[in-house]
């Protein structure tokens, strides 16, 4: 159980008294700056106000002073004024000369006494007043010192506050990554989100996806759990528009419902309603229908009406100019056209309804766009409104182009009126939305573990399926490429056969694309130099594009050549931004992005570049969709080079006129622009080349000869240009169009297509003659007697498998069985050599099956049919060498002879004819004729090879459940013809047949299941969902079934219903002899006798976890060692990683050893190592049967942490167990079970249950089921 529920935020840490909060509204957080703590700010104000009492104090003082001094002044000032005032009177009185001198001296000296009096008071007043200054600014220096103190020491506490802060986040943060990524685990196991986390859990970590932005994460959650019911609308509607966007159209309808409850807004229903809307049509698109008048509006000689998604002159792309082109180009033969396009696709409201462009003429339906109406509503009325243009024209075929919209309307409008309908496939626009859907949100290095784990995004599938579907609505369907064409076949549910798509691939009009020379003026306009080469491309700017790897090459190939590059880049698209940002951040310079262009001027950008460069990446859009751009460049007579997808390397091959390099590869794109750049002639053969190419085979008036084929065997009867005129129908044909019209051959598939449950896969088509089966006998004949003439207890027993070997579990049944008296076949698919290991009984044989799937069906035609051309050719040669044998030796005419004539005036023809300027001529015309016979039957073997080689790697990909049908199909009758008594089947390929074949019999059937096979990594997605019916099923009518441990029991119980015996993995006791005797590996490993050895035996294959060992390894012990013992596909990557990892002296591999002499090594090791992963549930549930091996053999084990291993271990005390993908928890999971106090414990504890736990004793069970069925089948 989960350690759940994660820590919630982190208790603030209590602060001592005098210390700042620690609340994050008072502390340096997100929230603001830091601020002053309230005891600093206390502290601060006591201080100041000690300071304005002591400068009062000193005021009181210095004023008390000031007015003591006054009052002196004051006295002394009356006492001269008095004196003065005395001596004036007697001076006045008497007259005297003498006194009056004396009061002037007084008076002088008196002012002179008083003025000093006065400077005397003012300079006191002064110097207290500095005293009291400096004593206040030596209080408020040492306030402001310890104010500056406590300031820092605060900011050191708000520091610590917010370091423990980031750390207590960090954590919580760390806490809730783990979580999401066990919770990934457990979803990429198949398991529910509601098997392991309850509703708090999946509310946390709910919020926790939403705060970390990890939307994708949180859409398992949605559907379980009432997460959305806490969240504001804001929040589900950027949830709502991230799902949408990303494609997973259920999420974005489970959040869409909560926002239009909450919210009860009429644009939250009416989208909630246009999204289920879309979600049905996708599903089912052939259930759109409307009423329509049951009018026959079919004409022998009416116009094709193309039904398009968007036209010109409103739109100038890819899509509209290849409509513009074939429309013209049919219209110049002679053929009558209209193009129709949807509703709402014009951009101005007085847009006429119809028009005439460039000479053909265009009509709009009338009536809103898709975007303002659900899809349905948009289908149902465009499909009314086609239906009066039909009507009204009477056309003789209608020809809808991508995408399915345009063939549901198309259809229906046919059906109802009989018109014979095409589809054209311009391109896999899902495939296109996916890959940028995949950029847009950055899941380019982790797609397969995201659809692994959510599952593809439905709008995928959804527009996957309703495209399948819109192909088996036409009478016929068209395409751009074969490639496109084998993706088709390859895709459609029902099947297609190949004679119903025709291949009519993009092309040029010459007379638009001439070959051009440069513009210096635009040049010049763009800052090209004139000697400068330049490499470019014109297109959209678009990720799967490649352009990175253009923009690297080309760095590249500037470093190393003399010449100056410079990349012109012409084009516009949502990757434009990223694409600057990689050119600046490359550092390559002479890049100039020109971004779109008007269609009038692409002309002169071609004319600029020496060397047209497609870089498409590898993608599933890359791979299939023909671009138009390279044609153009073949036109205008360009050098073009182009990456290896499928697409682009069809049209290097067939024109042999373009340079191709590794897609993705900008060291090889750099190797070919070097090598072009410094290579004029060979860029002038290039374009020369393919320029004539072009020309005679990919103009577009070449494509109406396809177009008009098809429209003749539909019934068109039209004029048509003698040039493209195709031979006449016979009568039947005639017919065959007629009914075609009238009854509709298309009904049955119509009526077949289904609402999509998930992914549909296509499948080979066409049936062909199953090979002869050979069989072999080992070991003892097939003896078909009476039961009592046969040796034992005159019973049979059939084990029907598809194993390569037998071994393991399988071995010691047969083992019980032979045991038991019962002659055993086993019926199996071609094995191996040495079938048996070392197995012989008189009673035990084989009779195998071979079983071809439909690719090796398909490389032996192959092979076949090379073999037949191979020996006509040498027949033809031999018989050219013989006439020109006779030739040399008949006897040759006179010269006279031949330039004679009675014919008046024929001998100087016959004289010129006979010249030898004539014979030269003829033998150059001969040897022209010779060499282009040459390149013509190499282009044809070329591209018969590519062909087939196409079509064998698509075979492939149902290779695994092609042979199990096979194998079921063919089974049944050999297990018959043996008259078993008993029928044991062994895992899903050999259920089925056994199944059938004891039904058949009457006789009882016993199914071993060695696995959770359904659940097994050699098994891909869509193989599991199309088994899983198929083993439920036949799982059901076996008579028992026995499993290999409880978990795989109890997942049987709960898929099927169906009740297991368990019967352990368990080996045969390993006789006392051996252990006390065993194989000496160290010896065979070149290793010390007191070396340490740590085992792994078995084989060497994915999903074992070895590479966990081998750097285990690393951690290891002085003295420890680790041997593998065994092969497999994983041996050549582990003795890399060996060696880089340093310990390629520490890790040993040893051949594999037959399975009686593998116990004598077992016991020669001192702890075996199970470390199984957990990768698929398969593995996770599994109980190997090395544990009992191991144990048997008395040696302790360290194994992965896996339930099964986990209770064995755990209880039994016979080792210790790691975590499977740490290589540091297993080392020292070794060391534990080494170390010298420990590892007799663990051997005595392995030994004891390896002795308790013994095929001898588990083969009871088998035994009790064996004759309990027998049993029940007397009686």
């Amino acid at each position: 159980m989960l350690p759940w529920p994660m820590p919630s935020t982190p208790t603030v840490m209590d602060a001592p008294p005098s210390a700042p909060s620690l609340r994050s509204d008072g502390g340096s957080g997100a929230g603001g700056a830091p601020r002053t703590s309230p005891a600093i700010s206390a502290e601060r104000a006591g201080t100041a106000q000690g300071a304005s009492t002591q400068d009062r104090v000193h005021r009181r003082m210095r004023e008390r002073s000031m007015r003591v001094m006054v009052r002196v002044a004051s006295a002394i000032c009356g006492v001269l004024a008095v004196i003065l005032l005395a001596l004036l009177i007697a001076t006045a009185v008497t007259g005297s000369i003498r006194l009056a001198a004396v009061t002037g001296a007084v008076g002088v000296l008196g002012v002179i006494g008083v003025v000093v009096l006065v400077d005397l008071i003012l300079r006191r007043a002064a110097r207290t007043r500095d005293r009291s200054a400096t004593r206040l600014t030596n209080l408020e220096r040492r306030a402001q010192s310890a104010a500056v103190a406590e300031e820092a020491r605060g900011a050191s506490f708000q520091e610590l506050q917010a370091s423990i802060r980031r750390e207590l986040d960090g954590l919580d943060a760390r806490t809730a990554d783990t979580w999401a990524l066990s919770t990934q685990s457990a979803l990429q196991l198949g398991r529910r989100p509601q098997s392991f986390l309850s509703g708090t859990q999946a509310q946390d970590l709910f919020q926790h996806y939403l705060d970390s932005n990890r939307l994708l994460e949180a859409g398992p959650l949605l559907k379980g759990y009432p997460v959305l019911a806490t969240q504001k609308l804001g929040t589900l509607r950027s949830l709502y528009r991230f799902y949408r966007s990303a494609g997973y159209w259920g999420l974005a309808e489970t959040v869409l419902e909560k926002i239009a409850t909450a919210s009860q807004g009429d644009n939250d229903r009416s989208t909630l309603h246009r999204l289920r809307c879309d979600i049905d049509v996708f599903s089912d698109p052939a259930s759109v229908t409307a009423d329509l008048p049951s009018v026959n509006a079919h004409s022998a000689t009416g116009p094709v009406l193309h039904m398009v998604g968007k036209m010109l002159p409103d739109t100038q792309s890819g899509y509209t100019l290849r409509t513009h082109y074939t429309a013209r180009a049919q219209a110049r033969r002679g053929l009558p056209v209209v193009v129709v396009g949807q509703s709402g696709i014009a951009e101005g409201e007085d847009t006429p309804d119809s028009y005439s462009h460039d000479g053909i003429e265009y009509r709009r339906l009338r009536g809103p766009h898709r975007r303002e109406t659900d899809t349905e509503s948009w289908l149902r009325h465009d499909i009314q409104e086609l239906s009066r243009i039909v009507r009204e024209l009477r056309p003789s075929v209608l020809h809808a182009h991508s995408d399915f919209h345009n063939a549901v309307i198309a259809d229906v409008v046919g059906r109802a009126h009989g018109v014979p309908t095409v589809y054209e496939s311009r391109g896999f626009w899902e495939e296109s939305w996916l890959t940028r859907t995949i950029a847009r949100h950055g899941w380019q290095g982790d797609t397969d573990s995201i659809f692994a784990t959510y599952g593809a995004p439905e709008a995928y599938a959804l527009r996957k399926h309703a495209e399948e579907v819109a192909r088996t609505l036409p009478d016929h369907n068209f395409t751009l490429a074969e490639v496109m064409k084998d993706h088709i076949l390859d895709c459609a549910p029902e099947g297609l056969a190949p004679e119903e798509v025709t291949v009519v691939p993009n092309a040029v009009d010459p007379e638009e694309f001439p070959v051009q020379q440069r513009d210096p003026e635009l040049a010049a306009g763009l800052d090209l130099p004139e000697d400068a080469l330049i490499i470019g491309y014109i297109s959209s700017m678009v990720e799967y594009e490649g352009i990175e790897t253009l923009i690297d090459g080309f760095r590249g190939a500037a470093a190393e050549v003399e010449v100056p590059l410079h990349l012109l880049l012409v084009g516009a698209g949502d990757h434009l931004a990223a694409l600057r940002r990689h050119a600046e951040e490359s550092g390559a310079e002479n890049i100039h992005f020109v971004g779109a262009v008007p269609h009038a001027d692409v002309l002169r950008y071609y004319g600029l570049i020496d060397i047209f460069v497609v870089p498409r990446r590898r993608s599933p859009v890359g791979e299939l969709v023909t671009p138009l751009k390279p044609f153009e460049a073949f036109a205008t007579g360009r050098a073009v080079v182009l990456s290896d997808v499928a697409a682009l390397k069809e049209i290097a091959e067939e024109s042999g006129a373009a340079e191709t390099f590794r897609a993705g590869d900008a060291d090889d794109l750099t190797r070919i622009l070097t090598t072009l750049a410094r290579d004029p002639q060979r860029r002038r053969h290039l374009g020369v080349r393919g320029a004539r190419w072009v020309r005679g085979h990919r103009t577009w008036d070449e494509n109406v000869a396809a177009y008009l084929t098809v429209y003749r065997r539909l019934g068109y009867r039209g004029p048509a240009d003698p040039v493209v005129e195709t031979p006449p129908h016979d009568a039947d044909g005639a017919d065959v169009a007629s009914s075609s019209r009238g009854g509709r051959r298309r009904t049955g598939r119509r009526a077949g297509s289904q609402r999509l449950a998930g992914s549909s896969e296509g499948g080979p088509r066409g049936t062909s003659r199953i090979s002869e089966i050979g069989r072999a006998q080992i070991s003892a004949p097939l003896d078909l007697a009476p039961s009592s003439e046969r040796p034992g207890t005159g019973r049979r027993a059939v084990v029907v498998a598809m194993k390569p070997q037998i071994a393991g579990r399988i071995r010691r049944n047969i083992i019980t069985l032979l045991e038991l008296g019962f002659e055993v076949t086993v019926v199996n698919s071609t094995p191996r050599a040495d079938f048996f290991q070392g197995l012989a009984h008189p009673l035990l044989s084989a009779d195998f099956i071979e079983v071809h799937s439909l690719a090796t069906r398909y490389q032996s035609r192959m092979t076949r049919k090379k073999n037949e051309r191979q020996a006509r050719w040498d027949e033809q040669k031999k018989l050219e060498r013989a006439r020109r044998a006779a030739g040399a030796a008949a006897p040759s005419r006179k010269a006279s002879a031949r330039t004679t004539s009675d014919v008046p005036g024929a001998e100087l023809p016959l004289r010129l004819w006979t010249s030898a300027r004539a014979r030269d001529v003829r033998e150059r015309l001969e040897l022209a004729w010779t060499t282009a016979d040459k390149r013509v039957t190499k282009f044809v073997r070329s591209s018969r090879s590519t062909r087939d080689l196409a079509i064998r790697d698509q075979l492939k990909q149902v290779h695994l459940i092609n042979r199990f049908i096979e194998f079921w199909r063919l089974s049944p009758e050999r297990i018959a013809a043996h008259a078993p008594d008993l029928v044991v089947s062994s895992d899903l390929p050999g259920l089925v047949g056994a199944s059938i074949a004891a039904r058949r019999l009457g006789v009882p059937h016993l199914h071993d299941c060695h696995e959770l096979y359904l659940e097994s990594t050699s098994l891909r997605p869509y193989e599991q969902r199309l088994l899983w019916p198929v083993e439920k099923a036949y799982m059901r009518r076996a008579d028992a079934v026995v499993v290999v441990n409880e978990t795989i029991r109890d997942e049987y119980r709960d898929r099927y219903g169906v009740e297991g015996t368990v019967l352990r993995n368990a080996a045969p006791a390993v006789p006392e002899s051996v252990r006390s005797n065993p194989m000496d590996i160290r010896a065979l490993a070149g290793l010390d006798r007191t070396a340490k050895v740590v085992l792994y035996q078995g084989g060497l294959v994915p999903g074992r976890g070895l590479d966990v060992c081998v750097r285990a390894a690393a951690h290891f012990d002085d003295g420890v060692h680790l041997v593998l013992i065994g092969k497999g596909r994983s041996r050549d990557e582990l003795v890399m990683l060996a060696e880089e990892a340093g310990v390629g002296d520490r890790v040993h591999f040893l051949p594999a050893v037959e399975p009686g002499e593998l116990p004598a090594y077992t016991s020669a090791a001192d702890v075996g190592v199970i470390p199984y992963q957990p990768v698929s549930r398969n593995n996770e549930y599994a109980l190997p049967n090395k544990i009992f091996e191991y144990t048997g053999a008395g040696i302790p084990v360290v194994a992965s942490d896996l339930p099964e291993l986990r209770r064995i271990v755990s209880t039994s005390e016979c080792g210790v167990t790691y975590d499977s993908f740490d290589p540091v928890d297993l080392a020292r999971a070794l060391r534990d079970v080494l170390s010298t106090e420990r590892t007799d414990a663990y051997r005595r504890n392995a030994e004891r249950y390896g002795r308790a736990n013994t095929w001898e004793s588990e083969r009871e069970i088998l035994t009790r089921q064996i004759r309990g069925l027998l049993g029940d089948v007397e009686r």
